[in-house]
């Protein structure tokens, strides 16, 4: 996955057992999607925040206009 806003690529860091993504998936209004995953929106921590912030304004309205959803979502 990469991030939405910015673009940086997901980084996955082992915490004890379990497996931590640096992006996370942001739940939108998105009336048709194809695949679940297109539901959601990918962020990085930074981004995340300044969403949350209103820094980042008209980004979900974007993410559901997207046609290339599959670009930031699928993984390598």
């Amino acid at each position: 996955m990469k991030c939405y806003n910015c673009g940086k690529i997901e980084k996955i860091v082992k915490i004890g057992k379990e497996l931590v993504s640096d992006i996370d998936r942001i739940e939108t209004d998105l009336k048709k999607y194809s695949e679940e995953e297109e539901k959601f929106m990918p962020l990085c921590q930074k981004c995340l925040k300044d969403w949350q912030d209103g820094k980042v304004k008209g980004i979900e309205e974007k993410w559901i206009a997207e046609k290339n959803k599959w670009e930031y979502i699928s993984l390598e």
